[in-house]
């Protein structure tokens, strides 16, 4: 590290002790936020503290997939750092890496792995410089249109960030046409994964992204789990769901 990376770190550990010691309070987005004013470039050098890593995103279970993979991952010996708090943003990555790197520094090569919920529209500026082993893309609704705008934009931002980091595999939710249809798109290596079968769990939820990405006509369904979420073709094109890889 260089002095304005090293200086980062240390506002940032200044800042984390003073939040829980002196205010009582948990100190999680903070003291990244902190670091990243002093060296907006640190996520690229932290990234080295970490042998593995895999970055979760989607509308939908990004806290709770993150978290079931950090903790079947540290259940094989491996030490792992996690924004278990849902700190989501850059910031938040940073700063878990930051709180981390101590233990991370005194790990064995190859044992050190990183698991990190992201934010959709966070990914452009995490994936180019953390260059994730994995990204895995759990589904794509239009919950946050006050906050995203189209759901087109989403798609485009993490399409643009896989291309930013072209080693990075991507493993989608095939069942989603709108996350299918990213990784029609970008170069990266990519898994399919999925329910095979019909669930009967769809709901009374009236999806407005059942359109192919290819040519825009009216997806056709063999059944449909919830939203757009199900076994989809193309009745113009003959775009279909892509099958998932074998376990």
């Amino acid at each position: 590290m260089n002095f304005r990376s090293s200086l980062a770190c240390a506002s940032s550990d200044i800042a984390r002790w003073g939040l829980r010691s002196v205010l009582k309070r948990q100190g999680g987005v903070l003291p990244g936020r902190i670091a990243m004013k002093i060296d907006p470039e640190l996520l690229s050098d932290l990234a080295s503290l970490v042998d593995r890593s895999v970055v979760i995103t989607g509308t939908n279970g990004k806290t709770t997939t993150s978290n079931l993979i950090a903790d079947a991952v540290a259940a094989s010996s491996a030490t792992v750092v996690c924004n278990r708090a849902g700190n989501n943003m850059e910031p938040g990555v940073v700063g878990a890496l930051l709180e981390a790197r101590g233990g991370l520094k005194h790990t064995s090569s190859g044992k050190r792995v990183g698991v990190f919920e992201c934010d959709e529209l966070y990914t452009v500026r995490v994936l180019p410089r953390l260059k994730p082993t994995y990204f895995v893309l759990l589904n794509l609704f239009r919950d946050q249109l006050d906050r995203y705008g189209e759901i087109d934009h989403t798609q485009d931002v993490i399409a643009h960030a896989l291309e930013l980091s072209p080693t990075t595999t991507l493993i989608y939710n095939a069942d989603d046409p709108l996350c299918a249809s990213i990784a029609a798109r970008v170069p990266n290596t990519s898994i399919a994964f999925g329910i095979d079968g019909a669930t009967g769990t769809e709901s009374d939820r009236i999806s407005d992204s059942r359109f192919c990405s290819q040519c825009n006509a009216p997806l056709e369904y063999d059944y449909v789990q919830y939203g757009q979420l199900g076994a989809y073709h193309c009745p113009s094109c003959g775009w279909v769901a892509p099958r998932c890889s074998a376990a």
